[in-house]
């Protein structure tokens, strides 16, 4: 809700510098620069207009970003349950339909995971992955 605050100074703002031309008269949330409907086209210009800036390819479309962004949380370790409330999935199997080729080593960690725990090893975590690290002890007589 700040930000929505914020952003409704800002557009206060704008307006008032703008005078007679400010056309927001819907009061909307999104706009132009002079205060007009934010048309689907002119997000889809813009987008377009940002992607040549940044080098990146031109048929990158807006939906991608959200696969993007999806993808890179769990890959980083985000918890899927994590990942669907922010997509706004209406359950977690639906994000598992989609996203579910991206955990393969699930398993493999947990299983390393407790594997540390009983044995005593040091869980080191990155970004990417999980190493786990054992310290042996011989248990042999020295009799």
């Amino acid at each position: 809700m700040e930000l929505l605050r914020e952003h409704r100074h800002q557009q206060e703002l704008e307006r008032m510098a703008k005078g007679s031309v400010w056309r927001n008269a819907d009061d909307y949330v999104f706009v132009t620069r002079n205060g007009g409907m934010l048309w689907p086209n002119d997000v889809w210009a813009t987008f377009k207009r940002l992607l040549k800036r940044a080098g990146l390819r031109s048929d990158i479309r807006i939906h991608d970003l959200r696969h993007a962004m999806a993808s890179f949380w769990l890959a980083h370790g985000v918890p899927v349950k994590v990942v669907s409330e922010r997509l706004g999935h209406a359950n977690i199997s639906i994000t598992l339909q989609i996203y579910g080729h991206l955990l393969p080593n699930m398993q493999e960690q947990a299983a390393a995971d407790m594997e540390a725990m009983f044995l005593g090893g040091t869980i080191h975590t990155s970004s990417t992955r999980t190493v786990v690290t054992h310290e042996t002890q011989d248990t042999r007589d020295n009799d």
